[in-house]
């Protein structure tokens, strides 16, 4: 995916902190919801916001989410 370290220092530089709030802006494939969802932990919250503009798309981004949010650990998002 991304290079870690510097992920690590991203999320520090944001203050994404366990048990913080997070929005997801067209969150795409869902790699930074999910490492956003790692970093707030269970006491956190994670919202993937699709825009309406996209929603509609071929490769289904509101339903790529709502899979997202049913896998293991993600009960966050």
């Amino acid at each position: 995916m991304y290079d870690t370290s510097k992920l690590s220092e991203l999320i520090r530089f944001a203050r994404v902190d366990p048990g913080a709030t997070v929005i997801d802006v067209y969150p795409g494939d869902g790699d930074w919801t999910r490492l956003f969802s790692d970093a707030v932990g269970p006491n956190g919250r994670v919202y993937s916001f699709v825009p309406a503009e996209v929603a509609h798309f071929k490769n289904d981004p509101v339903g790529n989410m709502r899979t997202l949010a049913k896998e293991p650990g993600r009960a966050n998002v």
